[in-house]
């Protein structure tokens, strides 16, 4: 058989059952009287409505379950976020005494160096330029020959030694000179820059330093 006239069938056979079993129900409905079918359909609505109601209720205790779940979670999120406050507070004042204690530390420091640096000079360990053109005067000439001498008990090495290296050399690393000189490169790198504000060096480069004679110096080569 065609499945179209075969589902065709179907739906007769359907539609007629459908209309037998209303035909049976109304009979039905007939022959109850009156006040029994009120009571009957009363009862069926008042089912009805009972189902719905418990529906509701069920639904609605769900609703708070889960909004107190909510909550909970709402506030354990604003506990964790006040102790991160207060974490963060407390990191914040420690850097900040790590930050003071440092300083304190460095300035400590650089005044002990400066203090050491002063041998001949003061206390900066870095001539006035009165002071430098008098040891530009008084500075062997580069290229000289070096005459032999003695070994004599090493004395430490000052400003002075440093010009006399810069001459001669004309271009020398921070670490280079350090070990020359047998002093620290901070020194170095101080006597650098005290020299390069007065124009008779200049200090290249960021983290492999490197100190180059200026014209000025030359010039007095």
């Amino acid at each position: 058989m065609d499945p179209e006239a075969e589902l065709n069938l179907e739906r007769e056979r359907v539609r007629r059952l459908e209309e037998e079993l209303a035909f049976w129900q109304n009979k039905a409905i007939g022959t109850i009287p009156p006040e029994t079918l009120a009571s009957v359909i009363q009862r069926q609505q008042m089912e009805t409505l009972t189902y719905h109601l418990l529906k509701q209720r069920k639904m609605a205790e769900e609703a708070a379950s889960k909004l107190k779940a909510k909550e909970k979670e709402l506030a354990f999120a604003v506990e964790n976020i006040r102790n991160l406050e207060r974490q963060t507070e407390e990191q914040a004042r420690e850097l900040a005494k790590f930050a003071k204690s440092t300083a304190e530390t460095q300035t400590v420091r650089e005044t002990k160096e400066t203090a050491a640096a002063g041998q001949r000079f003061g206390m900066s360990g870095i001539p006035s330029d009165e002071d430098l053109d008098m040891l530009f005067a008084t500075v062997p000439q580069a290229k000289q020959p070096v005459q032999q001498q003695a070994p004599k008990r090493r004395e430490p090495k000052t400003v002075k030694d440093f010009i006399q290296l810069i001459r001669r050399m004309q271009r020398v690393k921070v670490y280079d000179a350090a070990l020359l000189l047998d002093v620290q490169p901070e020194q170095v790198l101080a006597w650098g820059d005290a020299l390069e504000k007065r124009g008779y060096v200049i200090v290249e480069g960021l983290r492999d330093k490197t100190i180059v004679a200026s014209e000025k110096m030359i010039r007095g080569i």
